[in-house]
């Protein structure tokens, strides 16, 4: 592969690690909007699928944390699709876990180590 090759695959996967890791940032944000959490959830889908195949692709540590990234995006679209047939009540007992430290940590924790491990790979190819 020529040098401007390897800078363009590069580039493009810092641009798509930089893609998802805004999408970390949405889901932290929390929007009570419906149209937003619709947006969420379609980007969520799309990227589960996405992190699916570079686990195939990659191997560790990128691998585990594609893995990792994508059961957490999946526990986040099963969270939005079966908000809206809920109680008043479970979705504030639901609202006030989700805003729990702990889970803010679990969730920036694995789109960092996600981005670590990219950059890592990206260096190594």
């Amino acid at each position: 592969m020529d040098p401007l090759s390897i800078f363009a695959a590069t580039a493009s996967a810092i641009q798509l690690v930089s893609t998802i890791c805004d999408l970390g940032a949405r889901i932290l944000a929390k929007s009570e909007d419906k149209k937003q959490l619709e947006l969420l959830c379609q980007d969520a889908k799309k990227y589960h699928l996405d992190l699916g195949g570079w686990a195939e692709t990659f191997e560790d540590p990128v691998k585990t944390e594609c893995h990792n990234l994508r059961e957490l995006l999946g526990l986040v679209i099963k969270e939005i699709e079966t908000s809206g047939g809920k109680k008043w009540y479970t979705k504030v007992a639901e609202a006030m876990k989700l805003t729990l430290p702990e889970y803010e940590r679990k969730i920036r924790a694995a789109f960092e180590r996600f981005k670590v491990a990219m950059c890592m790979a990206a260096e190594n190819r």
